[in-house]
């Protein structure tokens, strides 16, 4: 958190997650990313965010709005809901306000699911043109993935009758996910966070935690594109590995960039070095390429005395899960011809799809990433690879390194099909001896 006003910087401590601080008449609260009005737990109605305009007198000026699964573990705090929509890359909000002092509080929660740790997206807010927070971190803030942080900001005097509320990035783009403006005229000018992350239990699904510690070392690579890096997923299938038997121990390494395709890792990076002196067991290839691109990757790994798997990814949510058939056909045609591991995420997202077409396995907003859902059937894919064991029955029921929570009975059938899709590649000859052997 960073520091406003010098010396004026108040922290505030509180028995919950969110306590009662400044009291005055709200102008404005604001649901940012929203397309629809929404009422909290008091019956108090959020307003839908909007663009800057004359005519409105208020909203943002910059940016996008997105929308986050509605499964992801967002703690029961007051005015949840506005969590799960944001605004991000927005230069300022404004709001025509009469002439007076006022507070503002700002709500955000990290919930892109690529940002897993502190560090990841860091950014500056001012408030009538001096900043009062400076390297923000939701993640840190939050004390973890999901977790709400509100920051007050009072005493802030209005003489030109509009109030700014102004965003700068410095690490991945600002995210905001609603902002309300009260009036207050008593108040004094300070900072505070109304908000204690020790109140909403630990970051980590208990049931992921490491038991592995004296298990053989497995070093894997995966080599990738953004299909590879949402929801983190090297380590999540690591936290599944690591809490579910002791045999191995999985450590995870990454080389990854969105919308890469082979060629960008074998001629613009030290990839093939990697591969070739890293001391890995396994290298992954989670993107396409030319021929000569793809000999080169598999011939390193051959160099490197590692096993190469080719990740077989997945259709479209516009796509009929019978259009998966003729990826698959490809990738294992690839995977036979090198001799490689044949990783079915694609099969399997095929089964869970024909079976459950209620279930959501693509990101809500693009519709061809993984969602949580999606991200865990395909953990749950390498996990059964990589071990030669069936993940039914797993412990660790979570995406994002074990900090994103999968629903039970839906993490039983995803576990259910990973297994059958591993299975039915395994009898064909594309699958891997036991990791563990």
């Amino acid at each position: 958190m960073g520091h406003l006003f010098g010396a004026l910087l108040v922290a505030a401590l509180a028995a919950g997650p969110i306590f009662a601080a400044s009291v005055g008449e709200r102008l404005y609260r604001v649901n940012c990313g929203a397309g629809e009005p929404c009422a909290d737990e008091d019956g108090a109605t959020w307003q839908p965010d909007q663009e800057w305009s004359e005519e409105a007198g208020w909203g943002a000026e910059g940016g996008q709005v997105a929308a986050r699964n509605l499964a992801l573990p967002v703690p029961e705090v007051p005015a949840r809901q506005v969590y799960f929509t944001e605004r991000y890359g927005v230069k300022q909000y404004r709001f025509r306000v009469p002439e007076d002092v006022y507070t503002v509080r700002l709500h955000f929660a990290e919930t892109h699911a690529n940002n897993y740790r502190p560090g990841l997206r860091e950014f500056h807010v001012s408030v009538q043109g001096r900043r009062v927070l400076s390297d923000f971190d939701p993640y840190k803030e939050g004390g973890g993935f999901a977790r709400p942080s509100v920051m007050e900001v009072s005493g802030v005097t209005v003489s030109d009758g509009e109030l700014k509320v102004g965003f700068e990035p410095k690490t991945e783009n600002v995210a905001v996910n609603a902002i309300e403006v009260l009036r207050t005229p008593s108040a004094r000018s300070s900072v505070s966070k109304l908000t204690d992350p020790g109140a909403f239990g630990p970051a980590m699904v208990p049931a992921c935690r490491s038991v592995a510690a004296d298990g053989k070392p497995v070093k894997i690579l995966f080599v990738g594109h953004s299909y590879t890096g949402f929801w983190i997923l090297p380590e999540t299938v690591a936290a599944m590995v690591n809490s579910g038997q002791s045999e191995i121990r999985l450590i995870p390494e990454q080389a990854l960039r969105g919308g890469a395709h082979l060629e960008y890792f074998v001629n613009e990076t030290d990839v093939l070095e990697r591969i070739r002196n890293g001391g890995f067991d396994y290298v992954v290839q989670g993107t396409g390429g030319e021929p000569e691109a793809t000999r080169a990757f598999h011939q390193a790994a051959r160099d490197g005395g590692a096993k190469a798997m080719v990740y077989c990814l997945w259709v479209s949510r516009e796509a009929k899960p019978a259009d998966q058939e003729p990826r698959t056909r490809a990738d294992l045609k690839v995977a036979r011809q090198m001799d490689a591991v044949f990783v079915p995420a694609g099969p399997a997202w095929q089964i869970a799809r024909e079976r459950r077409p209620d279930l959501a396995l693509h990101d809500v907003n693009d519709g061809h990433h993984p969602g949580p859902a999606g991200s865990y059937l395909t953990a749950c894919v390498f996990y059964a690879v990589l071990t030669g064991r069936s993940p039914a029955g797993h412990p660790c029921m979570a995406t994002m390194g074990g900090q994103v929570q999968v629903e039970q009975q839906t993490a039983t059938f995803l576990q259910e099909v990973a297994w059958e899709a591993v299975k039915r590649y395994r009898e064909g000859g594309a699958a891997s001896e036991d990791a563990a052997r």
